[in-house]
């Protein structure tokens, strides 16, 4: 207010945000003329700013950004992008260029300028910076002194990047080069804020771990094999990525799979890098992937220390299915190494134990029977590739005693037990026989066999299987062309040959634990019809089931008893034990061994080996993951 003999003769009204933008652009002008710019005009809008320059001075960078730097630091922070126009020379208002920078470009770009300087402050030279979202990988070469720097300096390194990148990083890989070709790489990652180490403690949330190189990964998957083995399993595989492990197991000790889930996991936690943060164990029998269930190491390690609970490791477990197996399987990420287990293939393992067999309800006598010592020897010469043999020596028998003879009309296929017991119940051949298992795609499952069979047939078998992971229906074909062994159960064979196979339904049911079977095509005497089985398992792990089969053999054909019956029970040795295994034994009657309705025995049919993995089995009795 201008007062002249107390008469105001001029007023001026000024907001302070135009005292503040007038000092805001006279500090602007002159910052922009110290740095030899010349100013012809600036402009203004909320979140936008108009630079007209008639003059830049002579600089080695980016002439536009380090107007918009100086303009970036002057203004409030509304003013996000600034166009920058540069006029020709010559007075006039022809444009010679026009840009548009933006507030973020700018700060990115000063992040990377403080990111190289602090690099070459420490003596690294810059070759390249590649930045992908959440991941940065800077190309170094050797120190100025021309000698390789030690290997903590390039951590240190890769935590300066991750400290000045523009934006947060969870990887960051320093690769050095020596002459233009790589010599180290290390790789750090960022620890998971609300993850837990090894043992248990509390880690930093800004800390970075270093990646294991590749012999340290080998030398943590050998220990890992050895821990494994030393808890009941066989062990193909150990892949290790970033967060995640995963082991591929063949458990030969407990039947509930949460149980071997929960010792495999806790191995492997054991041993694992402070970043891996996710534990995946894969299931294998014969070869075979049965499931795969993926663990939060946090909720395991919580379990441990009794702050967690088997059902919060549940909450957040991942169960998939089995994937396809080598070579059809999914080739890995680069990002995966996988190590092999160097003593899994091959594997050789022999057995001598006390065998039973039985013949209940025939005419010669209400229970006959025979203890026999069954020598058993396999080899797994690579996953899914077996070749099995067992061999028997009688101990004591009453089967002599059976003197009926068959009289049936159909190929004596199976009633020919009395020259079977007669010929070959001392020093017989029991099974000797090649396979090899596989998965060919994703859901479906296959075998191929050939050799001896059983003690009354060999030949060749190849059986595929369609079953979706958590399904509770299975579908398989089997075709198998075998031919009928002597009686003395050596190596020779009798003229009979046959063609069999069968349509496979199974179908678990709802209630109960029931499980139902059908077994549709032709048996071993030729004749076609299909065979009707239900299976009810107890908690105890004690199975009963009973069959029935019917075919085109009328009943005057098939002859006493018209058609193939029975019941059946397996039943787990650890029910009567105090340790736990995975052995049983079976039990079988049936009123009489007839010829019609029977079909091929085969030790490894792929419904058997495949559903133990399925997500019920998983599940069942879950609260024992910690035992």
């Amino acid at each position: 207010i201008e007062r002249r003999a107390d008469r105001v003769i001029h007023q001026v009204t000024l907001s302070r945000s135009e005292l503040e933008r007038g000092t805001i652009i006279d500090y602007l002008f002159d910052s922009l003329e110290a740095k030899g710019f010349a100013i012809d005009s600036i402009d203004f809008s909320h979140s936008r700013a108009r630079l007209v320059m008639s003059q830049v001075p002579e600089l080695d960078g980016d002439v536009e950004r380090a107007a918009a730097e100086i303009l970036f630091n002057a203004v409030p922070t509304p003013v996000q992008q600034v166009e920058i126009v540069q006029l020709a020379a010559g007075g006039g208002r022809l444009e010679k260029s026009r840009a548009v920078v933006r507030r973020s470009d700018v700060q990115r770009a000063a992040r990377i300028d403080q990111m190289f300087d602090g690099l070459e402050a420490n003596g690294f030279t810059v070759e390249s910076l590649e930045l992908t979202k959440g991941a940065a990988r800077v190309y170094l070469s050797a120190a100025r002194t021309g000698e390789a720097r030690p290997q903590y300096d390039y951590e240190a390194a890769a935590r300066l990047v991750a400290e000045t990148a523009p934006r947060e990083m969870s990887s960051v890989e320093i690769v050095r080069l020596n002459a233009g070709i790589e010599a180290t790489r290390v790789s750090l990652r960022r620890r998971n804020k609300d993850g837990l180490s090894a043992g248990g403690s509390e880690k930093a949330a800004d800390e970075f771990i270093p990646d294991l190189t590749d012999n340290e990964k080998s030398e943590l998957a050998l220990k890992i094999f050895k821990d494994l083995e030393a808890a009941n399993f066989t062990v193909d595989k150990f892949e290790i990525t970033r967060a995640k492990a995963t082991v591929f197991v063949t458990p030969t000790k407990f039947r509930e799979h949460a149980r071997n889930v929960g010792r495999a996991s806790r191995v492997v936690a054991s041993h694992a890098p402070a970043s891996v943060e996710e534990i995946e164990i894969v299931t294998l029998n014969a070869g075979l992937e049965t499931a795969r269930v993926s663990i939060m190491r946090q909720d395991l390690e919580r379990a441990v220390l009794r702050k967690g609970s088997p059902e919060e490791i549940w909450s957040h477990a991942t169960i998939s299915g089995p994937q396809p197996s080598p070579p059809f399987g999914k080739s890995r990420s680069e990002d995966v190494a996988v190590i092999n287990n160097p003593r899994r293939y091959p594997t050789l393992s022999w057995d001598v134990r006390p065998a039973l067999r039985s013949h209940i309800g025939g005419p010669d006598g209400l229970y006959l029977y025979q203890v026999w010592m069954a020598f058993t020897a396999s080899a797994e010469l690579y996953r899914g590739v077996l070749f099995t043999s067992t061999f028997g020596k009688n101990v004591v028998s009453t089967l002599d005693e059976i003197t009926l003879e068959s009289d049936s009309l159909l190929p004596h296929v199976r009633s020919d037990l009395k020259l079977y017991n007669e010929e070959g119940q001392d020093g017989n051949i029991v099974r000797l026989q090649t396979e090899y298992l596989f998965q060919p795609a994703e859901n479906w499952f296959a075998r191929a066999s050939a050799g001896l069979f059983e003690t009354m047939f060999g030949g060749v078998s190849g059986e595929i299987m369609y079953r979706p992971y958590g399904s509770r229906l299975a579908l398989s074909v089997d075709v198998n062309r075998v031919q009928q062994r002597d009686y003395d159960q050596r190596l020779d064979f009798l003229d009979y040959k046959v063609t069999t196979g069968h349509l496979n339904i199974y179908y678990k049911m709802p209630f109960m634990g029931l499980l139902g079977e059908i077994h549709a095509g032709q048996f071993l005497a030729g004749d076609r019809g299909a065979q009707f089985a239900v299976v009810r398992e107890f908690k105890s792990g004690i199975a009963v089931g009973a069959w029935a089969t019917f075919t085109n053999v009328s009943a005057e054909e098939f002859g006493e008893g018209s058609f193939d019956k029975g019941l059946y029970m397996r039943i787990p040795f650890e029910a009567f034990l105090a340790t736990s295994t995975l052995r049983g034994g079976s039990l079988s009657f049936r009123p009489l061994t007839r010829d019609g309705g029977q079909l091929l025995l085969m030790q490894h049919r792929l419904y058997g080996i495949v559903e133990g993995g399925n997500v019920d089995s998983v599940m069942h009795k879950w609260d024992r993951f910690m035992d």
